[in-house]
């Protein structure tokens, strides 16, 4: 994708002002976390020299580093929502309504693309690939239709918040493709190594809500040494599981894995492919305090997108998947 030079320009100009005020944002939290710092300090070492003729002094610096350190933080709050959020938003909105748009046009004829708003919370507890937590967000929404199938996207956090903890149940990319027939079973595939006890806490539980519902998933076995070695599968009956893990969709989903390298997660339900990627890399953001490359970041998110959409057509020419 060729970007002329004016809009390279344009967006160059909007990146080096956000990053400006986004220096300045963190100059200030910085400041106001040393004076709040050397506040703490300086009462701890009052505790020590209680008695000492500078006692009068020391609390007069607690004072005034307290103080600073609060105003600081006041301004910081009122520059950052008055100055530095308005222009990173800009700046973003624009970086993807060229670079993401570009890379979907060249993919899909008619499609919806909305960078602040994200799939429902619904859609993805379906899969029952994730505990849902009590925090979820969800941008970068995409739907399109290709192929006789619907395609979603969405970039998600899934998390657990309390008072003393914070744990991350997912955080990456979730794609749904909607078919018009049934598959022949529902299961799920997930990446060998993410059980409960291990970050990012995947399946285990989900998978024990619903034994509560209905009878337990059985833990598959495909025939395939290299498969097996990387994947579990789950489903409720292991015959079935062969009608669509096959020698053709294990060396299409084996491919699919090295041209993403993340970990990866899969759930056949119903109509719907889920198919949940947890990488920390997000091709549709764009650098504030490097220069971006317009062209080679438009087509980092044309092989992404192309890795599920070439994925999906190649493990559906086989017919036997489907009802």
């Amino acid at each position: 994708m060729k970007i002329d030079i004016e809009t390279k320009k344009e967006l160059e100009k909007l990146r080096k002002s956000c990053a400006f005020y986004m220096g300045i944002k963190y100059f200030l939290l910085g400041l106001a976390t040393v004076l709040l710092a050397l506040a703490v300090i300086l009462i701890i070492i009052i505790n020590y020299v209680a008695h000492s003729d500078n006692t009068d002094l020391f609390v007069a610096i607690i004072i005034a580093a307290m103080l600073g350190g609060l105003a600081l933080i006041f301004i910081f709050v009122l520059f950052n929502n008055l100055c530095a959020m308005p222009r990173l938003c800009d700046y973003k909105k624009k970086y993807k309504a060229l670079v993401v748009n570009s890379a979907l046009e060249e993919l899909f004829k008619n499609f919806e693309y909305e960078s602040e708003i994200g799939m429902g919370k619904h859609a993805v507890e379906e899969a029952q690939l994730s505990n849902i937590g009590n925090v979820f967000t969800s941008n970068d929404y995409i739907r399109a239709k290709r192929n006789g199938y619907i395609f979603q996207h969405s970039d998600i956090c899934i998390q657990d918040v309390s008072r003393y903890r914070s744990r991350t149940y997912f955080n990456g990319k979730w794609v749904i493709f909607e078919f018009k027939r049934n598959f022949v079973q529902n299961l799920k595939i997930r990446e060998k190594g993410y059980s409960y006890k291990t970050f990012p806490t995947f399946l285990n539980r989900s998978f024990s809500q619903h034994r509560q519902k209905e009878s337990a998933p059985i833990k598959s076995e495909t025939g395939s040494s290299e498969f097996d070695k990387q994947f579990d599968v789950y489903i409720k009956s292991a015959e079935d599981s062969r009608s669509i893990i096959n020698s053709q969709f294990i060396s299409s989903l084996l491919e699919f894995r090295k041209r993403l390298n993340c970990a990866l997660f899969l759930s056949f339900t119903e109509n719907r492919l889920h198919i949940a990627l947890y990488s920390k890399k997000d091709e549709f953001e764009p650098k504030i305090f490097k220069e971006n490359d317009l062209e080679a970041e438009s087509g980092s998110a044309l092989r992404s997108i192309g890795a599920y959409l070439d994925f999906v057509e190649e493990i559906t020419l086989d017919e036997g998947i489907f009802a």
